[in-house]
């Protein structure tokens, strides 16, 4: 039955050549059917590269800035109409803070705190400050500041900003309150404050940061932060983005160009070990072009299956750099034992003979071992995680693929075409010859 499917498909050169044009058909199909990759991606859990332009970034804030990165001060003014009421109003208000010292807000910074007559006393629930810029002169308006912990891109650190301004003005019985500072003015969207030669902007995104569209968006805002500042006489300063949105742009960026130069370095390799196995200059070639069809169509294929028909909101940064790597390694081992058997075959057959022979005796063994290895790598996609089910659908597709068209189809009919010649400068013992018509008497 196999041999009968051989002769069907490779028995003349014009049957190769279409199965050969029907591969390159499927690998373009599903090309145009899929996003395109860089659309799709979407961010991973490793940081970026130390030299990335976010690293940089975040380390510079981090001198221009020392301490937490997850606290804001937030400034609580307190106005009355007469001293004793503020003065009150803003023991109160210290109190009321003083006392709820935890996980969200640490201990409160006032003049109250060291006041007498305040009933509080200095601690490390209640931080003393010093009169000066804390209460104005007539004393009708005092401030105290009370550190916000949290990630102020989020609804969580607004709702406590939030119910911060109205504890605040609760406790100020007959006064009036009002929070500012950074935590107060990141709950209106952008948070500015610089230190010496370093500013910062938080601009928090209408879009989930961690998707294409967010990481996309980046160069417009970089773009209109320098318009900004040369319209306010600045021109020559420096404006790079960081944080979460633009460290995962810059993963993706890394990983592109590390892909980049993934393809032709493993295709490289794998062409001068075939060529060493096979002992041929010509195989390497179309062996290693069949190798990145494979990955193609498996690409494609994985992003229209996981994208597009099941709605992930992108394909994994990693993943395709993954698949890269797996699939070329084992897609190379199915294509070697083909073609060195056909090498083997060649010493006393001719070409076509040659190949017949090793798809009949490498087809079970290499059937049943693409079979085992596409069932291991589908078991990741009984996985939570997004990335793992993505690489082991994808994984599981090209195996099969390479086994059940690369390596019994698109090989052999390239093969075919090529004939005695294929694994050139090596040739067949017995060349492929037309049967002469036998003459009748």
């Amino acid at each position: 039955m196999y041999a009968t499917f051989l002769r069907a498909a490779f028995g003349t050169k014009k049957r190769a050549w279409a199965v050969i044009v029907a591969w390159v058909l499927l690998v373009g199909i599903l090309g145009a059917m899929s996003p395109s990759i860089d659309d799709v991606k979407a961010a991973g859990d490793d940081g970026a590269p130390a030299d990335a332009a976010s690293a940089m970034a975040e380390e510079r804030l981090r001198e221009a800035f020392p301490g937490r990165d997850d606290v804001l001060p937030a400034i609580i003014t307190i106005s009355a109409d007469d001293e004793a009421t503020a003065r009150g109003a803003a023991a109160a208000v210290t109190d009321h803070f003083r006392g709820a010292v935890g996980e969200r807000t640490l201990a409160p910074i006032s003049a109250s705190c060291a006041e007498p007559g305040s009933g509080l006393r200095p601690g490390a629930d209640c931080m003393p400050a010093g009169v000066e810029g804390t209460r104005s002169g007539d004393g009708l308006t005092r401030s105290l500041i009370v550190p916000v912990v949290g990630d102020p891109t989020t609804a969580e650190f607004r709702d406590d900003v939030a119910a911060m301004r109205r504890a605040a003005a609760d406790a100020a019985d007959g006064a009036t309150t009002h929070l500012t500072g950074p935590a107060g003015i990141v709950t209106d969207t952008v948070k500015v404050f610089a230190s010496g030669d370093a500013g910062r902007i938080t601009v928090v995104l209408a879009v989930d940061p961690y998707e294409p569209e967010a990481m996309d968006s980046l160069p417009a805002l970089e773009d209109a932060a320098r318009g900004a500042l040369a319209d306010a006489g600045a021109a020559g300063a420096t404006v790079t983005a960081t944080g979460e949105t633009a460290t995962s742009a810059d993963i993706r960026s890394g990983l592109e160009s590390d892909t980049l130069l993934l393809i032709p370095l493993i295709l490289g390799i794998v062409g001068l070990v075939l060529g060493l196995l096979l002992r041929s200059i010509l195989a390497p070639i179309y062996l290693v072009a069949t190798l990145a069809l494979s990955f193609v169509a498996t690409v494609g294929l994985t992003v229209f299956i996981a994208v597009t028909v099941q709605g992930d909101s992108g394909i994994g940064n990693r993943v395709t750099a993954y698949i890269l790597v797996f699939l070329i390694a084992l897609g190379v081992d199915y294509t070697i034992f083909l073609m060195s058997r056909v090498r083997q075959e060649l010493a006393h057959s001719g070409m076509r003979e040659a190949l017949r022979t090793s798809l009949v005796r490498t087809g079970g063994v290499v059937s049943s071992a693409g079979l085992i290895l596409a069932a291991t790598f589908a078991v990741l996609m009984t996985q939570p995680i997004r990335e793992l089910y993505q690489f082991g659908l994808a994984m599981a597709l090209g195996i099969l693929l390479d086994t059940f068209v690369v390596r019994p189809l698109l090989v052999p009919a390239i093969v075919r075409l090529i004939g005695d010649r294929a694994l050139w400068p090596i040739e067949s013992a017995k060349r492929d010859r037309p049967k002469e018509p036998v003459e009748s008497a």
